[in-house]
């Protein structure tokens, strides 16, 4: 048996440092810290140790309610927690170390090459103590792995995060639209290419556990790397299995639906101390990978099914846009297009509820989509033009406007052999096509600028 003797022991506490200093990130400011050990000779082990001491102060005052004692909105801004349909509540003070950090790290040369292992600890998790004496809490585990040549064997960060995206906000976790898991995982990199399997778990709404632990199927991650002195970016994608077995409405069911996400993120640095985040995520099985678990994978529909969160979303923007539907809509804009020889034209109107939304950005530019799309296909049918994908663009704005939108009106002019022009007055409220034989764009404007004065 040989003794493992450390040839080297030192401690890093994480203050500030005139070498990382630049580093922006708490989680890149460790990760300088813990680079900086040379590598040991073949036999020996070598062992560092390091961390810090975080000493927080929060005051929270909600407009709507009280948050619940306890809860863990009282630590991070978490979206769900926030208290809805109440009085406003006090001012309530908080102070905390419990993310205060240590870690453990060791390398070991063997004849089959270097061997690194990592253990980190924090306290962020369920007192065990109370804030009447100790204010105690127990020490969970944030990272442990192994790593040997191209692999890792462990907990760490997901391979689908890009932790140098990461916003640094007083607010350890930052946005809500963030991703930010870390799970045990097989990991195999070779230069800018990653790949791995980690550990499934599903959350579901409508269920009665959460999450569930019934997955057959790793979570598969792939990501590539793009680095430089300019900063980096990454692509990752992420393929998943949700599945579970319960009991629903008292029949048992053991159902499983695939489903993936994709994440464009990185760092551009503006200088040595300034830089640029930013994260781009899309997928129908997002979920947990959003930070703190912001919603749920998927739902359990009645029958049992699991219906993909995205796809219940769009469900639910049609069942929001058929409840608007009877409402009157009176209110909107007319748009017009004309093609670059002048042999015809469309022209469209688009209406809403109120004047308010009439100007939104956002409504202006599904009218605008919408001429757009009647100009392409030269439709005068409303049902026909708004069959497919500017439906839903319709549903989804009516979700997020809170009005009833429609398209009342489409027309299709055209000028066999002349020309033909538009004219829209100012409020966007009066439109008018002209077809000539003979004359020109300009005679054919002016011609629809005297009619719409006369309409006015």
């Amino acid at each position: 048996m040989k003794a493992i003797i450390p040839t080297r022991l030192c401690a890093a506490i994480l203050v500030a440092h005139a070498g990382i200093a630049g580093a922006a990130t708490l989680e890149e400011r460790i990760t300088i810290l813990e680079e900086r050990v040379g590598t040991p000779a073949e036999g020996n082990t070598q062992i560092e140790f390091g961390g810090f001491i975080k000493a927080d102060t929060m005051i929270s005052k909600y407009s709507d309610g009280e948050i619940a004692g306890g809860s863990v909105g009282r630590d991070f801004m978490v979206p769900s927690t926030i208290p809805v349909g109440g009085d406003a509540s006090s001012a309530e003070v908080d102070f905390s170390a419990k993310q205060s950090r240590f870690w453990l790290k060791s390398a070991t040369m063997t004849s089959a090459g270097l061997v690194k292992g990592h253990i980190e600890i924090d306290f962020q998790t369920n007192d065990i103590g109370d804030e009447r004496i100790s204010n105690s809490y127990a020490p969970r585990i944030r990272q442990a792995y192994l790593s040997w040549d191209k692999w890792l064997f462990g907990q760490t960060w997901s391979t689908f995060f890009n932790v140098s995206a990461l916003p640094e906000t007083l607010d350890f976790v930052g946005s809500s639209g963030t991703i930010f898991e870390r799970q045990p995982q097989i990991r195999y990199t070779h230069g800018g290419l990653m790949l791995s399997l980690e550990n499934p778990s599903t959350t579901l709404y409508g269920g009665t556990q959460n999450p569930y632990d019934d997955n057959a199927m790793p979570d598969i991650v792939a990501r590539y790397n793009v680095t430089g002195d300019w900063g980096n970016m990454s692509l990752s994608a992420m393929g998943r299995e949700l599945a579970y077995q319960d009991t629903i409405g008292g029949v048992d069911q053991d159902e499983s639906e695939y489903g993936y996400g994709v994440s464009f993120a990185g760092r551009l640095m503006l200088g040595e101390r300034d830089d640029i985040r930013f994260q781009a995520n899309y997928g129908n099985a997002m979920g947990r990978y959003f930070v703190l678990n912001a919603f749920r994978a998927g739902q359990i529909e009645a029958n049992g099914d699991i219906e993909l969160a995205i796809e219940e979303l769009r469900k639910s923007s049609g069942m929001k846009a058929a409840k608007k539907a009877g409402r009157t809509a009176a209110d909107g804009v007319v748009a017009t297009k004309v093609a670059e020889d002048g042999s015809y034209a469309v022209v469209v109107e688009v209406n809403s509820e109120t004047d308010f939304v009439a100007r939104d950005d956002g409504f202006l530019a599904f009218v605008d989509k919408v001429a757009n799309k009647a100009f392409a296909d030269k439709q005068d049918d409303v049902a026909a033009l708004m069959a497919g994908e500017l439906e839903e663009a319709r549903e989804a704005l009516v979700q997020k406007i809170g009005e009833n939108i429609s398209v009342r009106r489409v027309s299709v002019l055209s000028a066999d052999s002349g020309v033909v022009d538009t004219y829209v007055h100012s409020n966007n409220r009066i439109a008018v096509l002209v077809a000539l034989k003979g004359g020109d764009a300009e005679l054919a404007r002016d011609v629809a600028m005297h009619v719409a004065a006369v309409n006015q």
